[in-house]
């Protein structure tokens, strides 16, 4: 079993713009040539250069684009087991005080999504289709432990590493208070999630300057770069 399950990308979502940047590229530095030969080219200065530096970021974005976008799937993946764990972790322990087993808990929990994935047409969610797969490996005769701990490990997150710990321990051990213990999981959970999205509010903002600025000083050359061409030519 792998300690991590990886996400990878169908296909490259970067190559139509790589492909059009390369195609842009090339267009012109075929015109420059054949209007000036090589010459011609260099003696453009920065508006003849600036084109041809194009033609590594399409050639980057073409060859590393899937790599890229299998971190990005990556990323949102696991942004999503975080953000669905406290409710997960919370029907667990409510189930358990109602007086599940934890499998039992683990089963209802997992049938519960099926049911409404399946009525409703709703998206598959990450931690649940991993509650689903272990289930799978449960009635194929995997022990409640080994099945936890596969879940664990595909998820690979650290939420979900301390709640598996809870589960293995109360199936090894027995445990009369693992649905508190799973509630205060629950809470934590969901104080780190909060936070986690006041911090993201609070930075949002600040991210946006770089782009902005880069658009502005991109703005700036297009007007400027003219008017110093035609100053200097005087």
């Amino acid at each position: 079993m792998k300690k991590r399950r990886n996400v990878k990308s169908e296909k490259n979502k970067y190559r139509p713009a790589a492909f059009g940047i390369l195609i842009l590229a090339i267009v012109f530095l075929i015109k420059k040539i054949s209007a000036g030969g090589w010459n011609g080219l260099l003696s453009g200065g920065i508006r003849g250069v600036i084109p041809i530096l194009f033609l590594p970021l399409g050639l980057f974005l073409l060859l590393f684009g899937n790599v890229i976008g299998e971190k990005e799937e990556q990323k949102k993946r696991t942004e999503e087991l975080k953000n669905s764990y406290p409710e997960f972790a919370l029907k667990v322990s409510m189930l358990i005080h109602a007086g599940f087993t934890v499998r039992g808990a683990f089963e209802k929990v997992g049938r519960n999504y099926l049911r409404k994935k399946e009525k409703e047409k709703t998206a598959k969610n990450p931690l649940y289709e991993e509650v689903v797969i272990s289930l799978r490996e449960m009635e194929s005769g995997v022990s409640q432990n080994e099945a936890y701990e596969h879940f664990e490990k595909r998820c690979n997150v650290f939420e979900i590493t301390r709640f598996t710990g809870l589960l293995i321990r109360a199936v090894k051990r027995g445990s009369s208070s693992l649905g508190e213990e799973l509630k205060e999981e629950s809470r934590k959970a969901t104080l780190a999630r909060q936070e986690l999205v006041r911090r993201k509010g609070e930075t949002a903002g600040t991210r946006l300057y770089f782009p902005m600025i880069l658009f502005l000083l991109i703005v700036m050359v297009m007007i400027l770069y003219p008017a110093f061409s035609s100053l200097s030519s005087i």
